[in-house]
């Protein structure tokens, strides 16, 4: 008797087919920096990936606090909570810097979550690996002095990793941001900025360098 045939796989999914049939005029949407893609309190219809730059996404209290919830780059999503029921914005997002992100509408992603098990995987994925970072953010800022706090989000916009280069050059975050990211004062941060200037682990040459090695060096040490 002949060997049963082996099941046949899904295609793997193409990232590129969410957009199929849409007008890029209305899908892909060109920020500039500080420009708002939403903001807190609209309406949650929709679902975005970066496909470059960054965007990050803050909330404001009551009593008009602002926090830094996270950061996002290409590859990323955000909005992805009008998926699990919520109806309006908890938080604002903002581009940090020159963006293109994709929209997709919330209906056209629902459907795509019943029907791509491809896509599901993806965005699962995704979640699960945000879920690991606002761990790691929290770990950090209970027990990080804020000098350490600071390396490790300079690490972060840098994408740093094991086989990264040694010198990576960054967007320019403004103190003020920094500052909201690491949960401190803008002056702190200068004087931070300052100290790791002086002992090599940033420099400026046109731009916000960091010497990633010596950097991760002070992170662990």
């Amino acid at each position: 008797m002949a060997d049963p045939k082996p099941p046949k796989q899904p295609p793997a999914f193409d990232i590129a087919s969410l957009w199929s049939g849409t007008d890029d005029k209305k899908t892909i949407l060109q920020r500039s920096r500080k420009d708002v893609f939403y903001r807190q309190g609209d309406a949650a219809d929709a679902l975005f990936c970066v496909l470059s730059g960054r965007v990050m996404l803050t909330a404001t209290s009551a009593r008009d606090r602002r926090a830094m919830i996270g950061t996002f780059v290409a590859g990323d999503f955000f909005g992805e909570g009008c998926l699990g029921g919520e109806t309006v914005r908890p938080a604002t997002a903002t581009a940090m810097e020159e963006c293109s992100v994709r929209r997709l509408e919330r209906s056209r992603a629902v459907d795509l979550l019943h029907t791509q098990q491809a896509f599901a995987g993806l965005l699962l994925r995704y979640k699960l690996r945000r879920a690991v970072r606002a761990e790691q953010d929290l770990l950090s800022h209970l027990f990080l002095p804020t000098g350490k706090r600071l390396a490790r989000e300079l690490l972060s916009s840098a994408h740093f990793g094991k086989d990264g280069p040694p010198e990576v050059g960054i967007p320019e975050i403004s103190h003020d941001m920094l500052a909201l990211t690491i949960n401190t004062s803008r002056p702190r941060v200068t004087a931070i900025m300052n100290e790791f200037r002086e002992a090599g682990l940033i420099s400026y040459n046109g731009g916000l360098c960091v010497h990633c090695s010596a950097l991760r060096a002070f992170l662990d040490s």
